[in-house]
């Protein structure tokens, strides 16, 4: 067992409620899938239900969070919209956890 597992996820919960419903259900996508394409990460949000009006992109959510890296800039002319994030891996175990309704104690 990692010493700092218990503060990681502390610091984990104090972000998640600083986000929006809409950049929780875009952190939940990228936990999912582990890395997206901004324009992946639009349709995974729409196809949810996400109000695509407060949606944030995935840059702004990696200044904010620190939990995304982008690892593919865009060569086109869809600049945000082809660049892919990835899931720091160090920090994707614990937000499966942070996602996982059983860790909370509920069904």
């Amino acid at each position: 067992m990692d010493p700092f597992d218990n503060e990681r996820l502390e610091q984990i919960a104090i972000m998640m409620e600083s986000l929006s419903t809409e950049e929780k259900e875009t952190i939940r996508h990228f936990v999912m899938f582990g890395q997206l394409s901004t324009a992946a990460a639009r349709k995974y949000a729409r196809q949810a239900g996400v109000d695509m009006e407060k949606w944030s992109v995935p840059w702004a959510l990696a200044n904010k969070t620190g939990w995304l890296t982008m690892v593919s800039e865009s060569k086109t002319n869809n600049a945000l919209e082809d660049c892919v994030y990835a899931m720091n891996e160090q920090i994707r175990p614990h937000l499966k956890a942070f996602f996982n309704p059983l860790f909370w104690g509920s069904e």
